[in-house]
């Protein structure tokens, strides 16, 4: 502030810088006006002080006793110059600038002029304050750190400046409550995968296979007591890979009986259905039971005999080839090649018969349904 005290006079007046004087040769004419030219009538024969030669503003003079001849008349001063920068980089300083002025008359041609600047604030440092006290051990068992810290704060630093020598913060190690500690076990690699619960893929859930791992990589420690690996010990994924399942067929209804074939003796009526309900699919079995149903009748004098029993065909599979000639592609249905109770060359006794009928017309109603 004292500076500024002093300095702020100087920006009201212009500061001539003083100089020590200048000698030159004085005349008491000047022959040729307009800034110089032949000077006349030398006064003395050494030099005086140019100011002493240009109180009367006429005289003339010259800087050395054969130089060009000046008048004493005094120039014009020029413009200012600009400012210069400031003194200081932060705070208080001054600034100045010169002007000149133009060739004649005595005096210095020259003069300066000063002014006060404002910076922003200078850094300055600031204090810590004490250390906090030290903070707890960052483990609860082995070997951990601690810390505690201080505050740039005693002062404040000011206009960014720092706080010196030091850190903020600063660690040690520390114990924590219990020596060791425990040691969390960690799931080893997968073992292969173990071999399918089935070999195709059906409308049920998709069979799987499994794998296991063991918890050794490492076991969880003992004492003191670990905690054991998380997740599951073994594994099921479903089959890759399985081709769909066989599906079996069932079979459909039975067709209406066939007329008989003989009007008198014995003759063969037959039931038949197909395997169709649903057909057998990827190389089923399909389903259990008989491909047809076959009935004797006896036909005699007046009337007609029927008689349940052996004259049926091979049970079999649905889809499945039994034993005798097959019937024509999709019916399903096939004759015994040579039913037992059909190689009789005579009718059956009476105990044999199931049932006496009229004998009416030969119509598939007549031989009533199969039985399964």
């Amino acid at each position: 502030m004292a500076l500024a005290g002093l300095l702020v006079p100087l920006l009201c007046t212009a500061v001539v810088v003083p100089a020590a004087p200048t000698p030159v040769w004085c005349f008491a004419r000047l022959e040729e006006e307009g800034g110089g030219g032949a000077c006349t009538e030398q006064l003395g024969d050494e030099p005086v002080p140019l100011d002493d030669c240009c109180l009367n503003p006429a005289y003339g003079y010259k800087l050395r006793p054969h130089s060009h001849c000046h008048t004493c008349r005094q120039g014009a001063w020029g413009p200012w110059a600009p400012w210069s920068s400031c003194s200081v980089t932060c705070g208080e300083g001054t600034q100045r600038r010169g002007r000149s002025r133009s060739p004649g008359g005595g005096g210095d041609r020259r003069e300066w002029e000063l002014r006060v600047c404002h910076l922003p604030c200078c850094p300055e440092p600031g204090g810590w304050s004490p250390w906090a006290p030290w903070a707890g051990c960052s483990v609860s068992c082995g070997e951990g750190t601690e810390g505690r810290s201080r505050n740039c704060a005693d002062p404040a630093p000011r206009c960014g400046g720092g706080c010196g020598p030091g850190v903020a913060q600063e660690t040690r190690k520390c114990q924590g409550k219990t020596p060791t500690c425990p040691v969390g076990g960690a799931w080893g690699s997968w073992g292969p995968w173990g071999a399918c619960a089935g070999t195709c893929r059906g409308a049920g859930p998709t069979p799987g296979r499994s794998r296991s791992r063991r918890c050794d990589s490492p076991p969880p420690s003992v004492e003191p007591p670990g905690p054991a690996c998380p997740g599951a010990e073994t594994e099921t994924a479903p089959c890759p890979g399985l081709r769909p399942c066989p599906e079996d067929g069932a079979w459909g209804a039975w067709s209406a009986a066939s007329p008989c074939p003989v009007t008198c003796g014995l003759g063969v009526v037959t039931w038949r259905r197909a395997c169709d309900h649903p057909p057998p699919r990827r190389g089923a079995l399909g389903a259990v039971g008989r491909l047809d149903q076959l009935r004797a009748a006896a036909v005699g004098a007046g009337e007609l005999r029927t008689r349940r029993g052996a004259a049926t065909t091979d049970a079999g599979m649905c889809g499945a080839q039994a034993g005798g000639t097959p019937l024509p592609h999709g019916t399903g249905g096939r004759h015994h090649p040579a039913p037992p109770l059909l190689q009789r060359q005579k009718l059956p006794a009476a105990g044999e018969l199931v049932g006496l009928e009229p004998l009416g017309t030969l119509h598939p109603a007549v031989w009533g349904q199969p039985h399964t």
